[in-house]
């Protein structure tokens, strides 16, 4: 796959999920994890979606949109031809002025895997900090 494929797939993930949220939000993180288990595709995915309210993040649970899950393997699909492996994890960060930020790992997926601590579960994720990254 092409760099402007892959893109295209991204911006596709990205509009459909803010389309998909109903509530005032500023930032929406998306951390979806997937492996193959037994010759089955397993995903497990939180959504939380972020308002202000006066100085504070105020943060929501959040649904996936069914047709996402197959855009996210299908993304993790297009991204093994070029790297040779799979990644176990993608954080997706984006606000609502468009600026969105996809970041992948390629270490066993922690959920997935039975660990269920606070980076696990993005208990204390700070979405601006990771838009506002360097790497």
């Amino acid at each position: 796959m092409t760099a402007a494929e892959i893109l295209q797939r991204q911006d596709q993930i990205v509009t459909t999920l803010a389309n998909a949220i109903r509530e005032p939000w500023k930032f929406v993180v998306v951390n979806i994890e997937i492996d193959v288990i037994d010759g089955d595709q397993t995903e497990n995915c939180i959504v939380l979606s972020y308002t202000k309210k006066l100085w504070r993040l105020i943060q929501r649970s959040e649904e996936l949109p069914h047709e996402l899950y197959d855009q996210f393997a299908a993304l993790r699909d297009q991204l093994a031809e070029s790297n040779d492996s799979s990644w176990g994890s993608c954080t997706l960060v984006f606000e609502k002025t468009g600026r969105y930020r996809f970041e992948f790992s390629y270490e066993p997926p922690s959920r997935l895997n039975g660990i269920h601590d606070e980076d696990s579960m993005m208990a204390k994720f700070d979405p601006a900090a990771f838009l506002n990254r360097d790497t």
